[in-house]
């Protein structure tokens, strides 16, 4: 779900930007299982998530070049990884990071750092939404000029509200 979801937020990011590029770098954790999750929503979580990165990457990469400096690849890292109660999504990237200020707003509905037009700041607080729903959280890695990881932490057992959900609406899906 994370492999699928990345790859799709990449292209829609190349499909707007023909020069965008950018490295996967991916370490799943084979023993992670199946989680029964609703699998369109954590996949909105994850587009989410890896599009946010594509954008803070091409944008410092953006800001490299127009100081003459091409060598900056716009890279993000997937990984899982599983413990004994809950599976762990970690995705990172080389995009500038953020300030405090601003870390501590992201996940606030209608507050965006993008330009007009560009975002409408609803992203990460459905995410956060979403994700509290199927028992987890979030948390936030920030390296200010370095990069930012989201880390989503989903419990093995989902909670009963979530659970119960419509059959046709969950999928067994490995994260």
């Amino acid at each position: 779900l994370v492999d699928e979801y990345a790859r799709l937020a990449f292209h829609s990011a190349r499909a707007t930007d023909q020069n965008f590029q950018l490295s996967i770098e991916q370490d799943f954790d084979s023993d992670v299982g199946e989680l029964n999750v609703v699998s369109q929503d954590l996949g909105r979580v994850f587009l989410n998530m890896v599009a946010n990165s594509c954008y803070a990457t091409d944008e410092r990469r953006q800001a490299f070049a127009a100081d003459g400096d091409a060598s900056f690849m716009p890279r993000i890292w997937l990984a899982t990884r599983r413990s004994e109660d809950h599976i762990e999504v970690r995705i990172r990237d080389n995009g500038g990071g953020m300030p405090p200020e601003v870390a501590e707003k992201i996940f606030n509905p209608f507050y965006t750092t993008k330009p007009t037009g560009q975002g409408t700041g609803l992203g990460l607080a459905m995410c956060s939404d979403i994700v509290r729903q199927h028992g987890g959280t979030i948390n936030l890695e920030v390296a200010e000029g370095e990069g930012t990881a989201m880390i989503i932490d989903l419990p093995l057992v989902p909670p009963a509200d979530t659970a119960e959900q419509d059959a046709d609406s969950l999928l067994s899906a490995s994260a």
